[in-house]
């Protein structure tokens, strides 16, 4: 079970705060309180992901949308939310436009409609979190295939001098997949084996049964230009990435070197 969602109240009275924190007293969430701008950045500094900050807009010092101008910077995946009167109503419809803030409540607020907001900012929240974490772990995986793209094209290169390509690529974490233009002669590196045996004929599983999908097939017969970015492609059920390059063999020959990198999947 997910820890509960933290909510960080900000207003520099304290019966709004006891005011808000009695309207969700009954709710599974983990309510915070701060009575000025600098102590919830502090409360944001020292406690792991809070999930949305509501601040109130009028406060010494510094307002509500400078504070949560600065939580978007240091914290984007923490939903904002403002709560003013609406003579601020000009100031704060600016700054939704500006992506500072998620929601504007006006004062006094409905509990219901208060709790419905929070309830949509903490999903908005739980989603920008899994993005940020799935981009993160695309970046990871394309600076690793850029890395090993790198590396593959150069042990190819050596095999000019007499080095058998199966032999340097057999063992690498990512599947390779060369493919002589000439002969349309397939090899395949262990893990690439392990992705493509999914497609083996009539169930065989052995290397002399491996059959390259169509998809891929498909992505490696497009202009070699096009190969600049990586395709998601699924094979079998395994999403990968591919990127690909065109090499020459010590024959001279045309080759194409593609690389397949398992791609990690995020559940909603």
């Amino acid at each position: 079970m997910s820890d509960p969602a933290k909510i960080l109240f900000v207003d520099d009275e304290k019966n709004v705060l006891r005011a808000l924190e009695r309207v969700f007293f009954d709710d599974d969430y983990e309510i915070l309180s701060a009575g000025s701008a600098d102590e919830a950045l502090e409360i944001l500094s020292n406690v792991s992901t809070v999930q949305v900050v509501v601040s109130d807009y009028r406060m010494p010092r510094m307002n509500g949308v400078e504070l949560l101008r600065t939580v978007k910077a240091s914290w984007p995946e923490t939903v904002r939310v403002i709560v003013s009167g609406y003579a601020d109503t000009a100031a704060i419809i600016s700054a939704i436009n500006d992506g500072q803030v998620y929601r504007f409540i006006p004062k006094p607020w409905n509990d219901t409609d208060l709790k419905m907001t929070i309830a949509s900012a903490v999903e908005q929240s739980r989603r920008q979190r899994k993005e940020i974490q799935y981009a993160e772990s695309m970046q990871n995986k394309i600076d690793a295939l850029e890395r090993e793209n790198s590396f593959l094209v150069r042990c190819v290169a050596a095999s000019n001098h007499g080095m058998d390509p199966r032999e340097v690529l057999e063992h690498l974490p990512a599947g390779v997949v060369v493919m002589n233009k000439k002969t349309n002669k397939v090899t395949c590196n262990q893990e690439a084996r392990s992705l493509l045996m999914t497609h083996a004929e009539n169930g065989k599983r052995d290397d002399n049964h491996l059959q390259i999908p169509q998809t891929l097939l498909e992505f490696l017969n497009n202009d070699p230009d096009t190969w600049s970015k990586e395709k998601s492609l699924v094979l079998g059920d395994v999403p990968v990435i591919v990127r690909a390059a065109v090499t020459e063999s010590r024959n001279c020959e045309q080759q194409v070197l593609a690389v397949l990198m398992r791609r990690e999947t995020t559940n909603d």
